[in-house]
């Protein structure tokens, strides 16, 4: 009887077909991006002792040791002695990377998995940016001048954000190498999504918005500015709603609830109110001594692409507030967004790795210039269709060239090189040097031992060892610590300014792996007059039980 309602086989294969068609440009740009980060992986990884290791940046290696030695029994410590020290600032990218700690893997392929989980995050993203351009910039009367639906664009509705969003390097490069700006920059954009839906769209999300704010909140306590950002704007434009109360009050409280139960969790185990790198990169850091610094890191992103993209955007903009004004205060909203986070960076003193793609996009802008992606695409709807369709190709390609660094100039060859995958992603180098010169410290010292580093994460990661921060990130005594009163600006590093050389000395270390705090005339004497000496790159303490 049912049978009669059944589509003919040849209409369902018809209706099939025009789906994949209509799918086939996002397909496309996935695929790339998929071929890419593929190469990426392999590109950045490494061979020791005859064996592939797959590495992540070393901050991620970090969270990466967290996750290892919770799954061995060491708790949430990466020194594997002493109490626990929050060393990390991403509990739920840590958490994240527990299962890739659990499959069993050998320690050289477990970054692997997270590597694979950033493509993803980042297929994500696109599909993120897709749907937010078009449900809330693609439709309306802000089109050309005249009422249409998305379907009515095309491609201009959506494929610039998109091809964008998936040719900016730095962004792919922070995903790619283990840390959560993938995962951030989607919660970003799905964030801003679930907002317009309820700010403007009278759609009652409630509870899909408070998921993706409590989960920003545990990908970075930094993500809390962006999660007020978006409770201000859905407060401002009406949002809470008297017939659906229970839910967004329901919501309200879930976000509490995680944000509470992180900080008593966090008090408990840890015994602090704050995150350990907050006491190292903020607490006794003179306010102008980070200001100068955030200044100057910023400035460099706003001249290579920030800037201009934002101009070009404002001034295609103009049309928003004539013909659509909810759509200008979406606009606008996103604007806020991507200055809130540079105003951010420059408060907190500019991220440590301000070279190379940080000099493009740290990793706390990073996450939002998809934003500014779709501040681009959307004011591209705001010329006449036929004008549109024309710039659109030139104005992305432009636009692409501009936020990788490759427009001609000092660096751009450089730049090329990266992007085309031809010379090694940054740091590379240097991930392959330390764990060189950890293989060769492990060849001449047994597991147990006590070690100093300031390299944080691959040496603690790779090795059995029971480690000392020499930098503080996962030690509470030396974060604590002021700055140096002397520290320059010019050479002021946030996270790199604190050291207390005595404090290590005086707990008589097996080792140390590295050692960047002898200011003194004869390095080599004051060690050899504490009892250690040098073993190629590192010190070794001569009476350690631990010597092989």
């Amino acid at each position: 009887m049912l049978g009669c309602f059944a589509m003919p086989p040849r209409l369902v294969e018809q209706d099939a077909s025009a789906r994949l068609r209509r799918h086939l440009p996002f397909l496309a740009v996935v695929a790339v991006l998929l071929l890419w980060s593929g190469w990426f992986v392999y590109r950045s990884s490494l061979v020791s002792g005859g064996e592939r290791h797959f590495v992540l940046f070393d901050d991620a290696m970090i969270s990466m040791t967290y996750a290892r030695n919770l799954v061995e029994g060491h708790g949430l410590n990466w020194a594997r002695q002493g109490e626990p020290v929050e060393g990390f600032t991403t509990p739920l990218w840590t958490a994240a990377m527990v299962p890739a700690n659990l499959l069993g893997l050998e320690l050289r392929l477990r970054s692997l998995v997270m590597q694979i989980a950033g493509a993803a995050l980042l297929v994500a993203l696109l599909w993120a940016v897709r749907r937010l351009m078009l449900e809330h910039f693609a439709t309306g009367p802000a089109i050309g001048g005249q009422p249409a639906a998305a379907s009515r664009v095309g491609l201009l509705a959506w494929l610039p954000a998109v091809v964008l969003t998936a040719g900016f390097e730095p962004l792919a490069y922070w995903a790619l190498m283990g840390m959560e700006s993938g995962l951030q920059a989607l919660l970003v954009v799905l964030g801003c999504h679930y907002a317009f839906d309820v700010a403007f769209a009278g759609r009652p999300r409630y509870l899909a918005l408070s998921v993706v704010l409590a989960l920003a909140y545990l990908v970075r306590m930094d993500m809390a500015i962006f999660a007020a950002a978006v409770l201000v704007l859905v407060a401002v434009r009406g949002g809470f709603r008297r017939q659906h109360r229970r839910r967004w009050i329901a919501g309200l409280l879930g976000i509490a609830g995680v944000a509470g139960g992180y900080q008593l969790f966090r008090w408990l185990y840890f015994g602090a109110p704050l995150p350990n790198t907050y006491y190292l990169k903020l607490a006794d850091v003179p306010l102008e001594l980070r200001l100068v610094r955030g200044l100057d890191t910023l400035g460099g992103v706003v001249d290579a692409q920030l800037g201009a993209l934002l101009l070009v955007t404002a001034v295609a903009g103009w049309a928003f507030p004539r013909r659509d004004p909810a759509r200008a205060a979406r606009l606008a909203f996103l604007v806020v967004l991507v200055l809130l986070y540079a105003a951010y960076s420059v408060w907190v003193g500019g991220d440590v790795w301000e070279i190379d793609i940080g000099q493009r996009a740290n990793r706390f802008v990073a996450p939002f210039v998809p934003l500014v992606f779709v501040l681009f695409n959307a004011a591209l709807l705001t010329a006449p269709r036929r004008v549109a369709t024309r710039l659109a190709p030139v104005a992305t390609l432009a636009l692409l060239v501009l936020a990788n660094g490759l427009w001609l100039g000092e660096g751009s060859k450089e730049a090329w090189k990266r992007v085309l995958l031809v010379d090694r992603p940054m740091m590379v180098g240097s991930h392959a040097m330390v764990l060189e010169e950890l293989r060769r410290l492990q060849e001449v010292l047994a597991p147990g031992a006590e070690v100093v580093t300031y390299w944080a994460g691959i040496p603690a990661f790779f090795s059995d060892y029971r480690m000392i921060d020499g930098l503080g990130y996962s030690d509470a005594h030396i974060a604590r610590r002021p700055v140096p009163p002397t520290t320059p600006q010019a050479l002021y590093v946030p996270g790199h300014a604190k050291n207390d050389l005595r404090y290590l000395l005086e707990r008589r270390p097996d080792a140390y792996f590295q050692v960047w705090d002898l200011r003194v005339s004869r390095p080599g004497n004051f060690m050899r007059k504490r009892g250690y000496r040098r073993h190629g790159n590192f010190w070794l303490r001569s009476d350690s039980p631990y010597l092989r």
